[in-house]
């Protein structure tokens, strides 16, 4: 009976303590992008400060540039502004006077960064002037934002794995981008991105795990660290792909990544030792569920009458119509109290908000 004991014990620490998945449904899903086949890819949410019928939602549309979309799911904008694989957007960066909304995405038509302003009130996307931002890895793949002592960075990675970070600064009224960093993560990355209160940036290593090191690129005290190893938790399976950042007070929240090899969502707690939680998988409900998906992103704030205690989008591989047969992709919203409530125990989140 010990020795028993002893090897499950042994298992369990090796593999990973959880292989069952929690399910949830979606509350709605989008519009499908225009493009066919593997076309849609990235999701980043905007939530505007006072009016919450302008609360957005941006997607790429990698074959063809960037899709906006309200919280019903519908496009408002489609634009051809190249092969963005990644997007990710910051509020209140100033810029020439006032605050504006910050687009970026890593556009793998010319291997450049790309930048854009983005209107709330019209729910359209501007060029900004802005000094063109060419990568120097080899193909521009995912991207996000990250601010650190009043600085704003943009991070790109290549599909050698190479992350390369960029200080954004304003110069004569124009955007300017300096290469400020490149760390060498290993193989193919893509999912990333920025716990901007706690300093540290999340990358994901499609066939290793989940890497964090600090945004300051100063910090030359902490090397990236493995946080999250394949091998070591068998609820995670090749390719790891999108992560997003759920905040709460006091450093709490959860780090989410999209296991793409099981089409189901990890959990890790926001704070170190980023303990894993558990994984769920997004099932045919209302609308059909989620699978093979590559970015994501959450909000705990309300957002739109399908959220309102916040929300997570993700990216659907394989978008099925009500006859199950496949249509372009789309992205679908999982209302964020649906998915704390099935978690055991609850997570943060799992009661709505108190007015």
């Amino acid at each position: 009976m010990i020795r028993f004991f002893f090897v499950a014990s042994l298992f369990l620490l090796i593999f990973g303590c959880n292989s069952s998945f929690y399910t949830v449904t979606a509350s709605l899903e989008t519009d499908a992008v225009q493009s066919a086949d593997d076309a849609a890819d990235d999701p980043a949410i905007f939530v505007h400060p006072s009016n919450p019928d302008l609360h957005a939602m941006i997607g790429t549309d990698k074959q063809r540039g960037l899709v906006v979309f309200d919280t019903k799911g519908k496009i408002k904008h489609d634009y051809p502004f190249g092969s963005i694989n990644n997007v990710d957007l910051r509020q209140n960066f100033p810029f020439n006077g006032s605050n504006i909304t910050l687009v970026g995405g890593s556009n793998r038509s010319n291997n450049t960064i790309v930048l854009y302003s983005y209107q709330a009130e019209t729910f359209e996307l501007e060029p900004i002037p802005c000094d063109t931002i060419r990568s120097l890895t080899d193909e521009v793949y995912g991207f996000c934002f990250a601010a650190s002592s009043n600085a704003i960075y943009a991070f790109v990675v290549g599909k050698n794995g190479v992350v390369e970070q960029w200080g954004i600064t304003e110069q004569n009224n124009r955007l300017h981008a300096e290469l400020v960093r490149s760390i060498d993560i290993g193989e193919q990355c893509e999912g990333m991105v920025a716990d901007d209160e706690l300093g540290f940036l999340y990358v994901a290593e499609e066939t290793k795990g989940i890497w964090k090191l600090p945004i300051d690129p100063t910090n030359k005290t902490i090397v990236p660290e493995l946080i999250a190893d394949l091998k070591t938790n068998r609820a995670l399976k090749a390719d790891l792909e999108g992560l997003a950042i759920y905040y709460a007070p006091q450093g709490n929240g959860y780090l989410i990544a999209s296991s793409q090899g099981n089409y189901s969502y990890a959990v890790f707690e926001r704070s170190v030792p980023h303990t894993y939680l558990g994984s769920f998988k997004v099932k045919a409900g209302v609308v059909d569920g989620s699978e093979e998906t590559d970015g994501l992103d959450v909000t705990h704030l309300p957002f739109g009458a399908a959220c309102p205690n916040g929300c997570l989008v993700v990216q659907d591989g394989k978008n099925k119509d009500s006859n199950n047969q496949l249509e372009n992709q789309n992205f679908k919203f999982i209302a964020w109290e649906q998915i704390a409530k099935v978690f055991q125990p609850n997570l943060l989140g799992s009661k709505p908000v108190e007015k």
